[in-house]
């Protein structure tokens, strides 16, 4: 069952917004809970039929969302921006928690435990292969990889396929909004270490999840080893798979130092006027088109991610508008 509620547009359920209206919420807030209560009646529904029709013991529910809740629109919600998942940080949208860590419950009778808990993590394309297994489904073919890995064994407790495994987010793009951690970034998950790597700047941040789930604690000056080994995964990963986004490093250049020495090539009076086309680049990769001096292609510009890639870039562009 895939709900559309909640998402915007906010669209008030009438049925218990005056309800949240009248515990102290705001007209934004009242309409969010709303929407939310609404989908928890519809999952409840859906419960009690199968309770009425005797095929509770017999059905497997797993419930998970796609992503972290809205946190970076003020049309939609109320008080400070990037706050509504708090302890996470930020929300839909981002890299940090608060965009990519979602609640997800398993009921299966006989099989989990009621009220049992588990802090290992998973990703949605584990489903796949889990939900194979829990039909009884052997020996299958599949058209492609699977990329997902059974989570069975964090179900019945008899293991943890967390450990070790790296899971990885990548979002070279412009969603539309902006706040921590979203837009033209990737991001590594391995054990209790989850490096962040922005496009823009060539940033990288570290944190400890399992004691720093808010992410309020930047640790990659004082591991340095870390932050270079799941750069190193991270690269290779993305360049293995042929994941996009290398090209948005065109945005950075090291602009301070490189930028000078491409207005210098291009022949124009400010470097800032050559580090402009460049975003505007970024911003509107279809412009590229009409602009064969800088068109470049994704597989041109594919560099490892902890190497030597600011020289690689400023080589290439080079030689692009000579």
């Amino acid at each position: 069952m895939s709900h559309y509620a909640i998402h915007i547009p906010i669209d008030k359920d009438m049925r218990f917004y005056p309800k949240y209206l009248k515990k102290g919420l705001t007209e934004k807030e009242a309409a969010y809970a709303s929407l939310i209560e609404g989908m928890d009646k519809s999952l409840g529904d859906l419960m009690d039929w199968l309770d009425k029709n005797d095929e509770a013991d017999n059905t497997i529910i797993i419930f998970m969302s796609d992503n972290g809740g809205l946190a970076s629109e003020p049309a939609w919600r109320d008080g400070e921006l990037h706050t509504q998942n708090y302890p996470l940080n930020s929300g839909k949208g981002s890299l940090y928690e608060g965009g990519i860590r979602e609640p997800m419950i398993v009921k299966w009778p006989g099989v989990v435990s009621p009220g049992t808990r588990c802090d290992k993590y998973l990703m949605i394309e584990d489903f796949y292969p889990t939900i194979l297994e829990m039909a009884g489904v052997q020996n299958y073919r599949t058209v492609q990889p699977l990329d997902g890995t059974r989570f069975m064994p964090l179900l019945k407790g008899t293991g943890d396929p967390s450990k070790g495994r790296a899971i990885v987010w990548n979002f070279p793009n412009i969603w539309g909004n902006n706040g921590p951690g979203i837009n033209l970034n990737c991001s590594i998950r391995k054990d209790e270490w989850k490096l962040v790597y922005y496009y823009e700047t060539g940033k990288k941040e570290l944190f400890n999840i399992p004691e720093d789930i808010g992410e309020k604690h930047d640790v990659a000056a004082q591991h340095p080893d870390i932050v270079k080994r799941l750069s190193k995964e991270l690269g290779t990963y993305l360049r293995n798979v042929g994941g996009q986004g290398l090209k948005s490093r065109l945005y950075q250049l090291e602009i301070e130092e490189q930028e000078k020495k491409i207005a210098q090539i291009k022949g124009v009076q400010s470097a800032n006027e050559w580090g402009s086309q460049i975003r505007s680049y970024v911003m509107h990769p279809y412009s590229l088109v009409k602009d064969v001096r800088t068109g470049y292609e994704t597989s041109q510009v594919q560099s490892v991610l902890d190497g030597d890639l600011d020289e690689f870039i400023f080589a290439y562009l080079k030689s692009q508008i000579q």
